[in-house]
């Protein structure tokens, strides 16, 4: 990735005239440099001011006499480092380098810079040559310079010496985000949560979890072949979600459900949203309901069949199907299940009669049961003659 950098160079010739007994005279010039730095498309606008909010310029150090062996630790200088408008990620450089006579490379010098940088709310010394990732739109510096007495201030009369310093503000590539997810699993049911009431997710269209911070959504999952009421989803990252989807016309929801078995809460989009957890999954039950009610369960007509009749012949026999009536009056068939054992159809006298009762048939997907629920079965008186 092409980096776009920002270059400001201030270089200050410090001249120093030291006697042991006397003040200091010192003399400044520096000069501010920035190279094309905009990258296209984005504002890049880095900017280093002085106190007084300007653009540093010219003889901002100026010690006059200040300088001299004893002297108390002296703030001389303070700047800042302003992001502007610039919401690039960057990264400053920031070097105070002393040199010359006045500086040897010994560091022998009397006279001693201190950098400090306002972190957390406090003045910290940092190191004269300092990389970071600004935490703060503003970045605040301060230099001290301090002469404690010495045995060799004389040696350092009249020397002079040359202090650079340099702000580099140089655009990088983002911190990489380290997003955490969990499952979830949203189950489908109608009338109530009774095992018996679920109903294949497709009954639904355009199922979603939109995040509540990032607005993001999220619908990819799928539905156990043996499982076809339950819908899993995985890699969701974790955080608030609220709850989306389609139904068919005449059906509207009666409540959802969130959270473990027997810790359910009523999930709420503002108050109590659905939530995905770290390597945890959420849990939510959907129960729809319809317009129409369960009016009526039509009786079955009696079976007759003969006495040696054999049992696949029997089942055969059996009906595959009722009639129920809406509460608008319509009539809608559904399918029977019945459970004949052997040993009980082998234990039957024949002739004679017998009365059976079917398995829980389901009601068709826009009938919903009664309040409260009605059984949903039938019985069918059976002859052998």
């Amino acid at each position: 990735m092409k980096k776009n950098t920002v270059f400001i160079l201030i270089s200050a010739l410090v001249l120093v005239t030291v006697a042991t007994l006397i003040g200091t005279v010192a003399y400044f010039s520096k000069s501010f440099i920035s190279d094309n730095n905009v990258a296209k498309g984005a504002v890049f606008a880095v900017g280093v001011v002085g106190t007084n909010g300007q653009p540093i310029a010219d003889a901002q150090f100026d010690l006059e006499e200040d300088l001299y062996p004893g002297m108390e630790t002296m703030e001389v200088y303070d700047f800042e480092i302003n992001r502007n408008n610039t919401e690039l990620p960057v990264e400053y450089m920031v070097k105070l380098l002393p040199s010359g006579d006045l500086f040897p490379t010994d560091k022998t010098s009397p006279v001693v810079l201190t950098l400090q940088r306002l972190v957390g709310g406090k003045w910290v010394d940092v190191n004269f040559e300092s990389k970071f990732k600004p935490e703060n739109k503003v970045e605040k510096f301060k230099v001290f310079v301090d002469w404690e007495h010495g045995k060799n201030d004389i040696a350092f009369q009249a020397k002079t010496g040359n202090i650079k310093l340099e702000v580099v503000a140089t655009q990088v590539d983002p911190e990489p985000v380290v997003v955490e997810t969990g499952e979830a699993q949203i189950r489908l049911y109608k009338d109530s949560t009774s095992s018996s009431n679920t109903i294949d997710f497709g009954n639904i269209t355009d199922f979603k979890l939109k995040n509540k911070k990032t607005r993001k959504e999220y619908m990819i999952g799928n539905s156990p072949s043996n499982q076809k009421y339950n819908f899993e989803m995985k890699d969701v990252p974790v955080g608030e979600y609220t709850i989306h989807f389609d139904m068919p016309i005449g059906m509207n929801v009666k409540e959802i459900q969130i959270g473990e078995v027997y810790n359910e809460t009523t999930y709420d989009a503002g108050s109590n949203p659905f939530v995905i957890t770290k390597d945890k999954k959420g849990y939510a039950k959907i129960v729809l309901k319809t317009d129409l009610t369960l009016k009526e369960i039509k009786p079955l007509a009696d079976l007759r069949v003969p006495s040696n009749i054999t049992m696949s012949e029997f089942n055969a026999a059996l009906p595959k199907q009722t009639t129920i009536v809406d509460s608008t009056g319509q009539e809608h068939q559904v399918d029977l299940k019945w459970d004949i054992r052997p040993f009980a159809f082998e234990s039957w006298n024949k002739p004679g009669e017998y009365t059976k009762t079917s398995e829980f048939f389901k009601l068709p997907i826009n009938v919903s049961n009664t309040d409260p629920s009605t059984r949903l079965e039938v019985t069918l008186k059976v002859i052998f003659e």
